[in-house]
């Protein structure tokens, strides 16, 4: 549930910080005290979109903070799966600035607006008047029936893997299909093969090949300047060798022996190096073939580059689809058969399951048809029909059955679509019947009505007030209310109300006592000044509709 709001700086807001209790809170107030602005405060920190014009004027920046206690396995799943540390009480912040930056924090830790909504679906749900839309639209039906459903979840997951499989044989046999090509786009094709395959673009080292290409264009200069080294050190081996011929007659003149050996060690230590730089250079083949083929591979590389891309991964990628294309070609009725076989083994399959689920989902209708009228009926629709209308439909993600609420509000009026019948107090009473229906299975503890009983009065919004306050004892309720028949019902008030002072608009807020509920509730009563005659009826029927609370 949420146990604290903290507002700073947002909208007309300079600071607020309220606290909540388990139950039904009322949150009530004249129009423009600031009421809404407060629900609207809890959709951002639930991850809404942003808006800088919210920030309050003369301010940099809003910030808002919310504190949740809850020990809902669905939350310590939701923590375990994005690695998160949990703890019985979640703090969530979210600042906003006037640069449009947002910040949004999980305890105190910095993270994104997307795990924020995530773990709100799981914590708080706002409705508003402007949900009657969610309830218009036909596509919805199907997912609070599937809200409803008791499946094996094992069933749907089967569903949906296969259906993941089905759409893509389809994308691909979509593909295929579409690829009709000519002889001459075949030959293109091919040609284009032809030409990377011309260069091994596999086994193509170009790195080696730039380096051999260097070399052939250093060979005339390296072989003009060993050409002069080989001359010049035959020449002073020749030299040095007869010059060790006098050494010798001069050692048997003089001894000097040690001399003798050391030049001529020398001698063939520069002999051997001479014979291995000959060797090497003359393992350089460089014919006029294979510097011509190594020019080649390497301008055929560079024009490739220029058609496919700028590097050797690139030219491999378009020669592998170009391949593709080409097997395609040759193998494309054999392709579509395989495929659309395939396809239609599935669709065997995916109908199979579908209809299971379909079976559930009738089965669920039922109770919930049911449901909705005791609920109606609570409400005083007491003629209500309701019936959820299944109709068999292509097969999507959710199986193939398209479902749709019909309603009919009066004796002798057929069953039509909510959209062409309800009035804004059936259609307030319709969702709030459908809240109570799905919540008592869901693992909110948190649900906010902002202005849901529009559209109702007298003896409908009592009902609806007491439907508030028995849904109150199974989650954290709070609304937001014009009709004194809804407030009634609370187990907590809290006034709203709009201060100028300096130039300056701020809200201010109170828990209001049993006389101040009192008071509050004979404004509601009657626009007129209060009396004793106003104050004596709002007493009497807070003191009885606190009675009925107590007796639920």
């Amino acid at each position: 549930m949420l146990d604290s709001l903290y507002i700073e700086n947002f909208a007309i807001i300079k600071k607020l910080n309220i606290n909540f209790d388990s139950g039904m809170t009322v949150l009530t107030g004249e129009t423009g005290a600031g009421k809404s602005i407060i629900i609207d405060a809890i959709g951002q920190l639930c991850g809404g979109r942003t808006d800088t014009n919210l920030i309050r004027e003369g301010s940099s920046k809003a910030v808002i903070e919310g504190i949740f206690s809850t020990q809902n396995d669905a939350v310590k799943d939701f923590f375990a799966e994005h690695d998160l540390d949990y703890d019985d009480q979640i703090v969530i912040s979210k600042t906003i600035d006037r640069s449009n930056k947002t910040i949004y924090k999980l305890n105190y830790r910095n993270t994104t607006q997307t795990l924020i909504r995530k773990l709100a679906a799981y914590l708080i749900e706002i409705h508003n008047q402007f949900d009657t839309q969610y309830l218009f639209n036909q596509k919805n039906h199907l997912k609070i029936i599937d809200n409803l459903t008791s499946d094996d979840n094992r069933i749907k997951i089967d569903y949906q893997t296969k259906y993941a499989q089905y759409s893509d044989l389809q994308k691909q046999l979509k593909e295929l299909q579409a690829q009709e090509y000519s002889d001459e786009q075949l030959d293109f094709y091919k040609a284009r093969l032809e030409k990377i395959e011309e260069i091994d673009i596999d086994n193509l080292d170009i790195d080696d090949l730039l380096l051999q290409k260097q070399r052939t264009e250093n060979y005339s200069k390296i072989s003009e300047n060993y050409e002069q080294f080989s001359y010049q050190i035959q020449n002073g081996l020749s030299s040095i060798n007869d010059s060790l011929n006098y050494l010798a007659e001069l050692n048997n003149l003089e001894k000097f022996d040690s001399e003798y050996d050391n030049i001529y060690n020398c001698l063939y230590t520069i002999e051997d190096n001479a014979q291995r730089i000959a060797t090497r250079i003359q393992s350089y083949d460089f014919d006029e073939y294979a510097i011509s083929n190594i020019k080649d591979h390497i301008s055929k590389f560079n024009h490739l580059k220029k058609i496919y891309g700028p590097s050797k991964e690139s030219i491999v990628a378009a020669r592998d689809d170009l391949v593709e294309k080409i097997d395609a070609f040759s193998n494309r009725d054999f392709k579509i058969a395989g495929l659309e076989s395939n396809i239609a083994k599935l669709e065997k399959e995916l109908i199979d399951i579908a209809r299971t689920i379909s079976t559930n989902r009738k089965e669920a209708s039922k109770v919930f048809e049911e449901a909705i009228k005791q609920e109606l009926n609570d409400l005083y629709l007491n003629n209500v029909r309701f019936k959820v209308a299944f109709k068999e439909g292509m097969l999507t993600k959710e199986g193939f059955d398209q479902v749709e609420f019909l309603i009919s509000t009066n004796v002798g009026v057929d069953l039509q679509p909510l959209i062409k019948v309800a009035s804004g107090g059936e259609i307030s009473r319709v969702m709030l019947a459908i809240k109570v229906i799905t919540l008592s299975q869901s693992p909110i503890q948190t649900i906010i009505f902002d202005e849901a009983d529009t559209g109702v009065s007298g003896k409908v919004g009592a009902a609806i007030g007491r439907k508030m306050a028995k849904l109150a004892q199974k989650c954290q309720v709070i609304v937001i209310t014009h009709l004194f028949q809804v407030a009634l019902y609370t187990n907590h008030h809290l006034l709203i109300k709009k201060q100028v002072s300096n130039s300056s608009t701020e809200v201010a807020i109170s828990k209001l006592d049993f006389e101040g509920q009192v008071e509050e509730l004979a404004k509601l009563i009657s626009s007129e000044q209060l009396s004793l005659e106003s104050l004596e009826h709002a007493r009497n029927y807070l003191i009885q509709a606190q009675k009925e609370i107590v007796c639920e």
